[in-house]
């Protein structure tokens, strides 16, 4: 199965992230702040960010906010990860194919004896 490729590197990301905030704290060189409105502007998922970002009312709880929703999202794939390996009724098809060959074998010796070969 082929693995699928992350979008960006969590590194990435979390750098992307503090520069944001530090924009929205105005605590940002005006080069860096004009850097990431140039980038804003020619991406459409980080306006949205910073608007979503900016209607926060706590903005210093967000690593913790950001951190609860990585666990969540983590439990969640593992979750489905376990589904997809051992599917639900994976194992009564198993021991279905094992009670049909057990029927299978007692009718043959059945078979044999009543037959007397």
């Amino acid at each position: 199965m082929k693995k699928r490729k992350h979008i960006s590197s969590a590194q990435e990301s979390n750098s992307k992230a503090e520069e944001l905030m530090k924009y929205l704290n105005n605590r940002l060189s005006s080069d860096k702040e004009w850097e990431l409105e140039n980038q804003m502007m020619s991406s459409p998922l980080m306006q949205d960010a910073e608007e979503g970002l900016q209607m926060l009312p706590q903005k210093e709880k967000l690593p913790e906010v950001v951190k609860g929703l990585n666990q969540q999202l983590k439990h969640r794939l593992k979750k489905k990860r376990l589904i997809r390996q051992n599917p639900p009724g994976f194992h009564i098809i198993w021991i279905s194919l094992l009670l049909l060959l057990i029927l299978i074998v007692l009718i043959y010796l059945f078979i044999i004896n009543k037959s007397g070969i």
